[in-house]
């Protein structure tokens, strides 16, 4: 019992803390931002060395001093993903809206998706800001976006945290702009196969991360190239594709100058089920191979994706 009131108390302040901070502009936010990274970058050396071993490795022709000005962008990008969380953890749709903190440079390509298969699975991965993806297809982040779905059509796969105080806050964080609409699409990867059967005669969007090394309970495969290194992927996501018959896009994600994200789609396949789970997934590594190249230091390189 006291552990439950604990894990309550500890859920208030830190969602009340974060309040505070979400109140201040975003300019501001960015600001706390650049701080941050350099608390993460100069102060902790926050696995520094992961860091630094999946950027040479991922880039062997790179110089070393272009690494280190990699990493060191990379830990810009990081403080700012962090800013804008905790931004957006109390704004109102509204706001979002306005803030433009996301576009769509091609939402006529997920929403033919969408419209010509029994559902889409939207693949992704640690780019740009994840952690707004709530606001982008449940609030319109941008006024003339008009979407072919539904704020109920949506569902967002999340692996649960292992600290179920942090669990509940991110939770909450994640969707509070979306509290003023009808999404209960929040499922927790491990269900994410029942929920998908459940509502199998619902056309739904399935937006899954791909986290790229497997953790223990996930469906597994062999990636026949991807950052000049062998390489083991989730395919639980391609897998119920290619069971359901459904359209598989990609969503590239690239940064703005000015500050921001565009979102692109490309599509990997009407039907999935004419496809086999590793073609898929060889699409999806090729596609984001190309947006890497393209941005280095754009993609979460503090974990250990190579094991």
């Amino acid at each position: 019992m006291v552990y439950l009131y604990v894990r309550k108390f500890g859920f208030i302040l830190l969602r009340g803390v974060m309040g505070l901070f979400s109140a201040l502009p975003l300019r501001v936010h960015r600001a706390l931002g650049r701080f941050l990274a350099w608390i993460l970058r100069d102060v902790m050396h926050y696995r520094r060395d992961v860091v630094m071993t999946n950027l040479a490795r991922s880039f062997p022709a790179m110089p070393y001093k272009e690494v280190s000005r990699t990493a060191d962008r990379f830990y810009r990008h990081l403080g700012t993903v962090i800013a804008e969380a905790v931004w957006i953890g109390h704004s109102s749709a509204a706001r979002v809206t306005r803030s433009h903190i996301v576009e769509c440079a091609n939402p006529e390509v997920l929403n033919a998706a969408f419209t010509g298969a029994p559902g889409v699975m939207l693949m992704m991965t640690h780019r740009g800001n994840w952690e707004l993806l709530g606001g982008l297809y449940c609030t319109n982040y941008k006024e003339d976006v008009s979407w072919a779905f539904r704020p109920e059509d949506v569902c967002c796969v999340y692996r649960r945290l292992k600290s179920p105080v942090w669990d509940r806050v991110m939770a909450e964080n994640r969707m509070y702009p979306l509290r003023e609409t009808a999404f209960d699409g929040y499922v927790e990867s491990e269900k994410m196969l029942r929920y998908a059967l459940e509502h199998r005669n619902e056309r739904k969007i399935f937006i899954f991360p791909n986290d790229q090394f497997p953790y223990a309970i996930a469906q597994r495969m062999k990636v026949d190239d991807f950052m000049h290194q062998p390489t083991w992927s989730m395919a639980g996501g391609a897998a119920l594709a290619v069971k359901l018959g459904l359209s598989v896009v990609f969503m590239g994600n690239r940064a703005r100058p000015e500050g921001g994200y565009e979102t692109t789609y490309t599509e990997i396949c009407r039907d999935a089920s004419g496809m086999t789970p590793e073609a898929v997934m060889n699409e999806y590594y090729k596609l984001l191979q190309q947006e890497l190249e393209a941005e280095p230091w754009n993609y979460l390189w503090s974990h250990k994706r190579w094991k």
